[in-house]
């Protein structure tokens, strides 16, 4: 899948807030906070967990490689929380929830990055 294809909850991720690029510039974690109700701040969010795979010849440089629009990439986990924190993770839906070699430390590096955000966006005990 492309990059510029991917939206949560049909926002596009330009729209979204990237919270996370792991060291090796592997894997993304893009957040949309969910519309604030009453007077409470502890929402809950939507977010994605995104892994490089291939961009275009002209990329030369790894820092390049997410600014190319048809940069490929694959959803390693699509998270969904309400205002007490994560509910729902769905680990690589376009595979059944297989994924192979994953960067098991560059997936810690996001799934700390999404504990930040629920500390931020959900209710804390």
């Amino acid at each position: 899948m492309e990059l510029n294809q991917v939206q949560i909850e049909q926002t596009p991720l330009h729209e979204c807030e990237l919270v996370c690029t792991s060291s090796d510039n592997s894997l993304r974690v893009y957040v949309k906070r969910n519309k604030p109700v009453a007077l409470s701040d502890q929402t809950g969010f939507r977010a994605v967990i995104l892994e490089f795979v291939s961009a275009c010849a002209k990329t030369k440089e790894k820092e390049d490689w997410w600014d190319e629009p048809e940069v490929m990439i694959d959803i390693v986990a699509d998270i969904t929380a309400f205002f007490d924190g994560p509910r729902h993770v769905q680990i690589a839906p376009a595979s059944n929830g297989y994924l192979n070699y994953p960067n098991t430390v560059a997936l810690l590096q996001c799934l700390e990055a999404i504990k930040k955000v629920e500390e931020k966006y959900c209710i804390r005990d």
